[in-house]
């Protein structure tokens, strides 16, 4: 375990080491690892999170990046946006 602690932490400097980085945060394990290690090596991190209304991801998500100290942005989504994005990026994709 140590070992792959090791890698995932050497990766992630190398890609993020004195870079701004933002990235897509639901403040669960992975994407908390990441803000962690990304807050240790980058010069500056930006979490943000699109979620509907009082989901778990973004319950969590709330909840820990005030303790990681990182700037955070909660993009919320009602049932009629969400489709109108989902048909947009379907139209995309063909």
């Amino acid at each position: 375990f140590e070992d792959l602690a090791k890698l995932i932490e050497r990766s992630v400097k190398e890609d993020v080491e004195g870079r701004e980085v933002a990235f897509a945060f639901s403040g669960g394990v992975d994407s908390t690892l990441m803000a962690v290690l990304c807050k240790k090596y980058a010069k500056r991190v930006k979490l943000y999170t699109v979620s509907f209304p009082d989901k778990e991801d973004l319950i969590y998500a709330e909840k820990i990046a005030p303790l990681l100290g990182l700037r955070h942005e909660v993009y919320l989504l009602n049932d009629e946006e969400a489709k109108d994005l989902y048909l947009k990026v379907e139209s995309k994709l063909h």
